[in-house]
């Protein structure tokens, strides 16, 4: 085949691909061209399904000759040279973004400058324009994306109704809200409220003077922060005070961790980081570069590092940094969709954002922490409430000849008499469910000193020279399948009257497998779980068994008896002993401990 030209629309297909590759990107073009039109207000609607997106600003609207060319490619208002690359400052520049979208949508344009007293409205098929009419309109510009992918059936597939690509698209709104501050912005999904700046700031950024837009300039100053002896925060400030307290603020609230937050603000750059006590199941870095979201790996891994010795394992921290690059830095023309920038002193900048954080988080630790509450939970730690189920479980410990110290062999090497010799059981929905409890960590459980429960929410242990807190219902939750589901077959019994009458098939199932006894009108024996069992009539009126095949049968029985088990569960140092020996340190058992404190701020607190 000879080589040819390919068809402009071709081109033009394979282009929209490169910018639009999901409805994120669209939405992505969408809000920084708001931006670029200096909105005060930016209103964002997204179908469930995350196909449709309207986006309604009051920014500087657009003219009625210029809605022509608005979706045609390489047709834009922010670049008129090559040499303005260089000194770009705003979002757009590559006049693709609308032509792109309405390659894959149907995208309906009404917009009116604040001169005008009409507006128009274009509606655009294939970045063409179809119609254009006079129209009543506020000051501003409304845009209507509908069916995104519609003639292209994978990718509408492959997104139609993601919840986590709404998700995305719900951060993105948040991240360039915290970015321009000065911005209000409203986000809703089918018209219900997600996302709301309540107010517009007036005048919260004293960033005119403080701009660097020379190179030398701005290289001595990073030489100058990088050598300092004295805390990076001495530094000038780029944002005022009420600013930051803003954006500290909007994240705390959507991230619900306020109060436990620090930042830095400079000339060059703005940080703003989660203290120990707060943590996430994933990593959480938010990266602009002068003004503009981007993704940079090594920035990311570099400063989340840090925290590799102060969170649990798996935890990860959050980050949100703002970088100030003097236009002739940077070279923003890497990507269609300009996710990826390149800039000068990468290394210096890292280094200096890294030193920030290891010193803002040394002071923490020094710190002294508000409402602490170590002393309210050792004090309900020795409330007499625990008496009664502590002696129970001494007792079961004596029975089954297991010694409570936390350095002793597990559960399993020392059962009562009658459940020394283990039954095994060859069934493969038993062996898929025990493949769901995969060990990462054997040792953490083994290293935890159990301290106290508050308020019957969460409890306290040692770990190291950390104070962890822990959800205490998911935690007992979590231990107490576990043991079922590894103790198949082979539970300590206790004989119960609980007068019941029980709609339940699979009898013989539930006494061979698990131990509980069925006759006429009681149940007359349940499994003892770490001691401890329930025999509350009201607790098992709910009892039945679910399912088509043995594997959903296991698992309705193993959910059932988790709930009942957990109602009357309690946590003392006995219980606890028995569960960490027993369960394995799988990935979600660990995720329920977060850090409080350092056993040295403790000490500098209670005076010990």
């Amino acid at each position: 085949m000879k080589i040819q030209k390919l068809p402009d629309e071709v081109i033009k297909k394979i282009c929209a691909g490169e910018v639009v590759t999901r409805p994120y990107n669209a939405l992505k073009e969408l809000l920084e061209n708001s931006i670029d039109a200096k909105s005060t207000n930016i209103v964002v609607n997204i179908s469930s399904n995350v196909l449709n997106i309207t986006i309604e600003d009051n920014g500087c609207g657009i003219q009625k000759e210029d809605f022509k060319l608005l979706c045609e490619r390489h047709c834009t208002s922010k670049l008129a040279s090559e040499e303005g690359l260089l000194r770009i400052s705003s979002y757009g520049f590559r006049g693709e973004a609308l032509s792109s979208i309405s390659q894959v949508s149907k995208i309906t344009i009404k917009s009116k400058p604040f001169e005008n007293e009409l507006g128009n409205e274009g509606i655009y098929s294939n970045g063409k324009l179809v119609e254009c009419k006079p129209i009543s309109l506020r000051d501003g510009t409304v845009i209507v994306v509908k069916d995104i992918f519609y003639n292209n059936k994978i990718r509408e597939l492959k997104y139609f109704k993601k919840i986590n690509e709404l998700n995305s698209m719900i951060d993105l709104v948040f991240f360039y809200a915290i970015n321009n501050i000065e911005i209000r912005f409203a986000l809703f999904v089918s018209g219900k409220e997600k996302f709301l700046t309540k107010y517009k700031a007036p005048c919260l950024c004293s960033c005119g003077k403080n701009i660097i837009h020379n190179d030398a300039t701005f290289y001595n100053e990073l030489l100058q922060i990088q050598s300092s002896q004295s805390p990076p925060s001495s530094h000038s400030p780029f944002h005022s005070e009420i600013c930051m307290e803003r954006k500290v603020e909007i994240i705390g609230n959507f991230y619900k961790i306020n109060g436990k937050l620090s930042y830095f603000d400079s000339k060059f750059a703005t940080i703003v980081f989660s203290r120990p006590n707060a943590n996430f199941k994933k990593n959480i870095s938010i990266i602009f570069v002068n003004g503009r979201l981007v993704e940079n790996t090594s920035l990311k891994d570099t400063l989340s590092k840090i925290y590799l010795d102060i969170l649990p394992k798996h935890r990860f921290p959050l980050i949100y940094v703002e970088l100030r690059i003097p236009p002739g830095n940077i070279d923003v023309n890497i990507h269609p969709s300009k996710k990826e920038v390149m800039f000068n002193h990468e290394d210096i900048i890292t280094e200096i954002l890294g030193k920030v954080i290891e010193m803002q988080l040394k002071e923490y630790f020094v710190e002294e922490k508000e409402n602490f509450i170590a002393q309210e939970s050792i004090k309900r730690y020795k409330s007499p409430s625990f008496k009664q189920q502590a002696e129970d479980t001494k007792a079961y410990c004596e029975d089954t000849k297991v010694y409570c110290d936390p350095n002793t062999s597990t559960i399993y090497d020392t059962k009562a008499t009658e459940c020394k010799i283990r039954k095994e059981y060859c069934l493969l929905s038993l062996q898929k469910i025990r493949e769901n409890y995969v060990e990462i960590d054997p040792e953490f459980l083994k290293n935890l000193v159990f301290v106290g429960v508050h308020d019957q929410q969460e409890f306290y242990v040692q770990h190291t020279q950390y104070l962890l807190s822990c959800d205490l219902k998911k935690f007992v939750g979590r231990a107490i399948k576990e043991f079922l589901v590894f103790n198949f077959g082979n539970f300590p019994q206790k004989s119960v009257r609980i007068p019941l009458e029980l709609e339940v098939g699979y009898k013989e199932m539930l006494e061979e497998y698990f131990c509980i006894k069925i006759s006429e009108n009681e149940i007359t024996q349940i499994p003892l779980v770490f001691g401890q069992c329930n025999g509350a009539q009201e607790d098992w009126v709910g009892f039945k068994i679910v399912g088509s095949n043995e594997n959903e049968i296991f698992q309705s029985v193993f959910g059932s008896l988790t709930e009942i088990y957990s109602r009357n569960f309690v946590l003392n140092v006995s219980s606890f002993n028995l569960i960490k020996r027993a369960i394995k340190g799988t990935k979600e058992t660990i995720e329920t401990f977060k850090i409080l404190s350092q056993l040295k701020e403790l000490y500098n607190k209670f005076g010990r």
